[in-house]
């Protein structure tokens, strides 16, 4: 409740409501294993990670839920994810050919797997998966939820999340909740415009195979560093996904330090984005305070005699 509070302090137009889950995270928990061969950040085992792929079941009353991960702008009009048609699909979610599945996935292994299993499990594709293929990002998601219900997709996820625990080599990497979603759901989801989820904006660098897909955006191969996202400026969703999240640098960077993200045809610091729509008192209020009653940040006294500042103010 007292982050209820907060929000609603904060953010006072707009109608926040607390969802008590009945769901046990433990239930979770037990399908979730964390490799440290896999290349993921150790901090992706969280169950709350994986708690879309549960909504459906959490929230059977609904006929559709509009999913955003917790690092996003929403700059468009949600309303218009709600009345778009689905066209018989679960999901609707970005399609991403920046990246491909090959970049995931062991395809021997995977191979494999599909080869032993895929004539006696009815949800699994009937010919082998693609490496080609173009991934598609979980931090945006329309869901039909009697459909994700009927096509078992939460089943699918927790067995290739199974398939990954049991297997001598990791069976996919750099991530944990976005490979089995994208196997669960391989050629069963509808595209979104790619405005929907703008993605990247946490992350410092390309890999190779992005800066060969950039070079068809931009015309020429960009640097591998910083990351670009230049259709930021027509974003409907911003998605700071990646290692390097606003909240965890300082809000005022350094003025000779060098951008992690730049963002748009001005080429501006992504962070920037974030910050517009977070004043620093709402930041200082929203952080956690640690036993000391101080707020676990690198630059606290400083934040503590802003927000006292900014508070008088106010009052």
């Amino acid at each position: 409740m007292d982050w209820l509070i907060k929000l609603k302090t904060w953010f006072p137009d707009v109608n926040i409501d607390l969802v008590r889950l009945e769901t046990d995270l433990q239930l979770v928990s037990r399908h979730i294993s964390f490799r440290s061969d896999s290349k993921a950040r150790e901090e992706l085992a969280s169950p709350y990670n994986f708690l879309p792929f549960y909504l459906p079941h959490i929230f059977k009353q609904f006929e559709r839920i509009i999913y955003l991960d917790s690092d996003v702008v929403v700059k468009g009009d949600i309303q218009e994810l709600n009345q778009l048609d689905l066209e018989g699909k679960a999901v609707a979610a970005v399609e991403d050919c920046s990246q491909m599945f090959k970049i995931y996935f062991n395809f021997d292994l995977l191979t494999a797997i599909l080869e032993k299993e895929r004539r006696d499990i009815s949800w699994l594709p009937y010919k082998l998966i693609e490496p080609n293929t173009c991934i598609f990002n979980r931090g945006v998601l329309l869901i039909d939820v009697k459909r994700w219900i009927h096509e078992n997709l939460t089943e699918a996820i927790e067995w290739w999340m199974g398939k990954f625990r049991e297997a001598e080599k990791p069976l996919y990497k750099y991530g944990l909740s976005q490979p089995p979603f994208l196997l669960a759901l391989y050629r069963k989801y509808k595209k979104l415009e790619v405005t929907w989820n703008v993605r990247g904006l946490g992350r410092n660098e390309f890999s190779e195979i992005e800066r060969e897909y950039m070079k068809t955006v931009l015309s020429k191969k960009p640097a591998r560093r910083p990351f670009l996202a230049p259709l930021a400026d027509g974003a409907k969703v911003l998605h700071f996904n990646g290692k390097y999240k606003p909240w965890k640098r300082n809000r005022l960077s350094h003025p000779n330090s060098q951008p992690v993200s730049l963002c748009g045809l001005k080429a501006i610091d992504c962070a920037e984005l974030w910050w517009h729509y977070l004043s620093p008192v709402a930041d200082a209020s929203l952080k956690p305070i640690d036993k000391y009653g101080l707020r676990t940040d690198s630059n606290e006294a400083s934040q503590r005699t802003q927000l006292l500042n900014d508070t008088a103010e106010l009052l």
